[in-house]
């Protein structure tokens, strides 16, 4: 059906340096799903996971959504753009939380930079 998608963050690996050796296999998963109230024409869920995997953890990011009528345009236009920024940018200070230092921060398109201005409160 047009205007549905999945899109999926690959995640970061986070070396978990509480733990002496490595998991061999996945113990547990926290996990929170966030469902759409609006704006109107976005239908589905985020959600963020966070899993143990050998000598890391890792946490990983999911969309699941379908869009109708003008949010299929402003999705990719606008939206996208700025939510794909916001995930990159939480997984930054995840990483940063867990280890202290971000390996390679996530860097604003020219895309999200000039909407980030254009929408910024006038103050």
């Amino acid at each position: 059906m047009p205007g549905e998608f999945g899109h999926r963050h690959a995640g970061r690996r986070v070396r978990d340096r509480q733990r002496e050796g490595g998991v061999e296999q996945v113990v547990d998963v926290i996990a929170g799903r966030f469902t759409f109230t609006g704006p109107r024409g976005f239908d589905g869920f985020h959600e963020y996971a966070v899993s143990a995997e050998h000598d890391h953890t890792m946490l990983g990011h999911a969309l699941a959504m379908s869009t109708h009528g003008p949010a299929r345009l402003t999705w990719l236009l606008t939206f996208r753009p700025l939510h794909d920024a916001l995930i990159e940018d939480s997984f930054d200070r995840a990483e940063h939380t867990v280890t202290g230092i971000v390996a390679r921060p996530a860097r604003w398109s020219a895309t999200v930079r000039r909407l980030r201005l254009r929408l910024a409160p006038r103050t």
